[in-house]
C-alpha cells in the first residue's frame, strides 16, 4: 500500500467546507459572478471556484488558484499571495505534480515568515504550508524533509496550544512512518490523535484517521482489524462522505480484502475507488488502484490484463514521481518476469528497483530521520528540565525576596529617624523665614500701592492715544472713500473727452493722406487705447473696493475657459500655448467675480510679456490643486520674466517690471487687491530669464472672512462708543480746582 490519507487544514476559507447537492449549478453561477467581479470581490469570487472544484475537476481547481495568485502577485497583497500560493500547492499535489508543490510552498514560507511581524495573520499560516511540505515531501520519498517540516509545524501548534490543529500534525508524522514501514510508530500517532478527538468529543471531519489506522494495521496482517476502522470512517461522515474519503477508503477496503484473500471483493473495491480517482483526474490513486488491480488479475491467471494494468500504473507513476509505488511496481515486475524465466526483463527491473530504492533509502536519510527524530524528543527533554529549573528559580526567588524585605524594613527604620532630625531642624528654620517674608510682604504691599498709583496714570495716557487713533482711523477711512469716488468720477470724466479724441483720430485717418501725419493720429489713437485701458484698470480698482463680496460656489474650470476664450479672443501671439489643470476637489466658497480678475490679470500678464525667441515656444499654465487646508493657484509661463528687488514690489500700483509694461502696471496690483479683499494672499514665486510662477492661496470659505470682518467693525464701532462716553464723563466731571 503505497498512499496514506493527509490531514491538512486552510486558514482564510480556502479550503472550508465540502461539495453538497448541485455543485455544477453553484459553479455555473459563480462563473458568471467572476465576469463582472472587480477588487476584492473578485478574489472571494476565485477562492468560492477553487472550494467548488477542488474535489470535482483538479486541473479546474488549480486553474482557478493560477488566477488567484497571480492577480495577487500583481497588487503585492503578501497575505493573499501566500493564500494563493497554497491554493496552488493542494491542486498540484492533488494531481500528483508534488515537485512544483514543494517549490511553491518553499516560496512561500519565506514570504510568510518575512511578513509575520507586519501581517500578525501570516504566523498562523506558517504551521499549515509547513504540514502541506511535510506531505508533499512524503510523496516524493523525502522522508528526512517530510518529518523535519511536520514536527516544525507540530511544536508551533503545541505552542499555541490548539488541540485540534496538534491532532492533525500527529496524522501526519503517521503517514511519515507508515512511508517508511515503521507501521508500529505509525499507528502510535494516530491513535494520539484519535485520542485528542474523544478529548474533545469531536470527529467532525476526522474519519480519514481511522482510514489511515485500517491501512497500517494491514500492513502489520491484522486485516480483521483494518476492515474494522474502515467502517468506523464511514460512519463518522455516513452519506455525506466527500468523494476523497470514499475513494480512499475503498482502496483501503481493498488493501483488507485482498489481505484475507477476498479477491472478488477487493477487486470491486479497488475498481470503484480508480473510478472516482479518474473522475478527479487523481493520478496518485489512479496508479495505486491500478497497480493492486493488476496483481490480483496476476493472482488469477489474467496475466495479459495484469500486465496491462501494471503498465499503466507504472506509466502514471513516473510521470508524476510517485516513490513507493515506483518501487513496488518495478519489483512486482521482476519477480513476474523471473517466474516466468524472462531474466533479461527481470533483471532490468530488479536493477531499476535497487537504483531507485539505493537513492531514497539512503545512510544520509537514515541518519536525517534519526537526527530530526532525536532533536524532537530532545526538545521535550530539555522542556522537561527548563520546567525544574523554573521551580528552583521561583523558589530562589522567594528567599531572595524574603532577604530584601528585612533590608528594606531596617532602611524604612533608619530613614525614619534621620527625617524626624532633619524636620526638626527644618522647622526651626522655617520660622525664621516666615520672619523674613512677612517683612518682605509688607514692602511689596506698599510698592504695589505705588505701582496702582503709575497704573492710573498710564491707563489715562493709554485712552488718550486710543481716542487719538480711532479719530485718525475715521479721518482715514474717509480719505479712502473720497478718493475712491474721486478715482470713479473722474475716469468717468476722463473717458467721455477720450472717446471723443478717439473718433476725431479714426475721422482724421480717413481724411488725412500725409503719411507723417496719418502715422501720428495712429500713435495718438495708440495712446488713446492705452488710456482707456488704464482708466478701465482704475475703475475696477473702484469696483473692488467698493463691491460687496457674494459668497458662491467657484467652479475654477469655467472662470478658466472664459478667460482663455477671452484671451484668444483679443489675439494670442504666434506658437503660443494656453493649458490648466484643475483638481477635482477644486470648489470653494468665494466671489466669483474676484477670483476671475484674480486669473484673468494674471494669465493676462504672462501673454504679455512673452519670449518673442524663435528658439522657444511660448506658454502659460494654471494649476488648480488642494495643499493642506487652503485651496491653491499657480499661474506659470516662460516669458522674459522682471527685474525686480522684492517679490512684493511687483504688486505696487503704476510699478513697471519690464520696459515692455504699456498701461503702468496695474494689472498685478488689481490680482493682490482683488485676492487680499476676498481673503487670499498672492505672491510672485520666481521670476527670471525663465519665465515666472506667481502663487495664488484662497480662503476655503468666504463667509468665514465675512463674519471676521464684520466683527471686527462692531468691535471697533464699540470701541469708539465707549471712547467717545470716557471721554464725555471726564469733560464734564469737576475738577479740584
Amino acid at each position: 500500500m503505497y498512499h496514506i490519507f493527509k490531514l491538512t487544514a486552510f486558514s482564510l476559507c480556502v479550503l472550508s467546507g465540502s461539495l453538497t447537492a448541485q455543485p455544477f449549478k453553484r459553479i455555473d453561477s459563480l462563473k458568471q459572478k467572476l465576469a463582472l467581479a472587480k477588487g476584492d470581490d473578485r478574489f472571494d469570487v476565485l477562492n468560492s471556484l477553487f472550494k467548488e472544484t477542488n474535489s470535482i475537476n483538479y486541473n479546474e481547481a488549480l486553474t482557478y488558484a493560477t488566477d488567484f495568485d497571480n492577480l495577487a502577485l500583481t497588487l503585492g497583497d503578501s497575505v493573499r499571495i501566500v493564500q494563493g500560493g497554497r491554493m496552488i500547492a493542494y491542486s498540484l499535489m492533488d494531481l500528483g505534480r508534488n515537485d512544483e508543490a514543494v517549490r511553491v510552498l518553499t516560496r512561500i514560507l519565506g514570504i510568510a515568515r518575512r511578513n509575520s511581524e507586519k501581517y500578525p495573520i501570516l504566523k498562523g499560516q506558517i504551521k499549515f504550508i509547513l504540514n502541506n511540505a511535510g506531505i508533499a515531501n512524503t510523496y516524493l520519498g523525502n522522508y528526512d524533509k517530510a518529518l523535519e517540516f511536520h514536527f516544525q509545524s507540530l511544536v508551533i501548534r503545541e505552542e499555541e496550544g490548539d488541540k485540534k490543529s496538534i491532532r492533525t500534525a500527529l496524522n501526519n508524522i503517521g503517514l511519515v512512518f507508515y512511508n517508511l514501514k515503521d507501521y508500529d510508530k505509525a499507528i502510535e500517532n494516530y491513535l494520539k490523535s484519535i485520542e485528542i478527538s474523544k478529548e474533545l468529543d469531536d470527529f467532525n471531519g476526522f474519519e480519514g484517521v481511522y482510514i489511515n489506522l485500517g491501512l497500517s494495521f494491514g500492513q502489520l496482517g491484522a486485516f480483521d482489524d483494518a476492515i474494522k476502522y474502515y467502517k468506523e470512517g464511514f460512519k463518522i461522515c455516513k452519506d455525506n462522505c466527500n468523494d476523497n474519503i470514499v475513494k480512499e477508503g475503498l482502496e483501503g477496503l481493498g488493501y483488507a480484502y485482498k489481505g484475507n484473500h477476498q479477491l472478488a471483493m477487493a477487486k470491486e473495491n479497488f475498481l470503484k475507488s480508480l473510478d472516482i480517482s479518474k473522475r478527479q483526474n487523481d493520478k496518485r490513486y489512479m496508479a495505486e488502484n491500478l497497480f493492486e488491480l493488476g496483481k490480483i488479475e496476476i493472482e488469477l491467471n489474467h496475466e495479459e490484463l495484469g500486465i496491462t494494468y501494471l503498465k499503466e500504473a507504472e506509466s502514471l507513476a513516473e510521470a508524476i514521481n510517485l516513490a513507493e509505488i515506483k518501487l513496488s511496481i518495478y519489483n512486482q515486475f521482476a519477480t513476474f518476469y523471473g517466474h516466468k524465466q524472462e531474466f533479461q526483463k527481470s533483471y532490468y527491473y530488479q536493477h531499476k528497483y535497487i537504483q531507485f530504492k539505493d537513492s531514497i533509502y539512503s545512510d544520509k536519510l537514515i541518519k536525517n530521520l534519526t537526527k530530526v527524530q532525536t532533536n524532537y524528543d530532545q526538545r521535550e527533554n530539555l522542556k522537561t528540565i527548563a520546567e525544574k529549573d523554573q521551580v528552583m528559580t521561583l523558589q530562589k526567588e522567594v528567599y531572595d525576596r524574603l532577604q530584601r524585605q528585612y533590608f528594606f524594613i531596617i532602611t524604612i527604620t533608619c530613614l525614619v529617624v534621620s527625617l524626624a532630625i532633619i524636620l526638626f531642624y527644618f522647622t526651626r528654620r522655617q520660622q525664621k523665614v516666615n520672619r523674613q517674608l512677612s517683612e518682605a510682604k509688607n514692602r511689596i504691599e506698599n510698592q504695589n500701592l505705588i505701582l496702582a498709583s503709575h497704573n492710573k496714570e498710564l491707563e489715562g495716557k493709554v485712552a488718550a492715544r486710543t481716542q487719538e487713533l480711532i479719530l485718525t482711523n475715521k479721518a482715514l477711512r474717509q480719505v479712502n472713500d473720497e478718493l475712491d469716488n474721486f478715482i470713479y468720477k473722474t475716469s468717468h470724466d476722463i473717458r467721455g473727452p477720450l472717446a471723443t479724441l478717439k473718433g476725431m483720430c479714426n475721422v482724421a485717418l480717413m481724411d488725412i493722406r500725409d503719411p507723417l501725419a496719418v502715422d501720428y493720429l495712429k500713435k495718438l489713437d495708440v495712446t488713446a487705447d492705452r488710456m482707456n485701458t488704464i482708466l478701465t484698470r482704475l475703475m475696477i480698482v473702484n469696483q473692488i473696493n467698493g463691491s460687496v463680496l457674494v459668497p458662491v460656489a467657484v467652479n475654477f474650470q469655467e472662470i478658466l475657459n472664459d478667460v482663455f476664450a477671452f484671451e484668444q479672443k483679443k489675439g494670442l501671439p504666434p506658437r503660443f500655448s494656453i493649458s490648466c489643470e484643475v483638481a477635482p476637489d477644486s470648489s470653494i466658497i468665494s466671489d466669483a467675480a474676484l477670483v476671475r480678475i484674480i486669473l484673468e490679470n494674471l494669465v493676462d500678464n504672462a501673454i504679455k510679456f512673452y519670449n518673442t525667441s524663435e528658439r522657444l515656444d511660448p506658454y502659460v499654465k494654471v494649476r488648480v490643486f488642494k495643499h493642506e487646508n487652503r485651496l491653491k493657484a499657480t499661474v506659470e509661463d516662460n516669458g522674459i520674466g522682471m527685474a525686480y528687488r522684492d517679490g512684493k514690489d511687483v504688486f505696487q500700483m503704476f510699478m513697471r517690471a519690464s520696459e515692455r509694461s504699456e498701461i503702468g502696471g496695474i494689472g498685478l496690483y488689481l490680482a493682490k487687491l482683488a485676492s487680499e479683499k476676498i481673503g487670499g494672499e498672492i505672491n510672485l514665486i520666481h521670476s527670471d530669464s525663465k519665465g515666472s510662477l506667481f502663487e495664488v492661496s484662497f480662503a476655503q470659505d468666504l463667509r468665514d472672512i465675512i463674519s471676521l470682518r464684520s466683527q471686527g467693525e462692531q468691535n471697533l464701532i464699540a470701541l469708539m462708543e465707549k471712547q467717545s462716553e470716557t471721554s464725555q464723563g471726564q469733560t464734564l466731571r469737576p475738577t479740584d480746582k
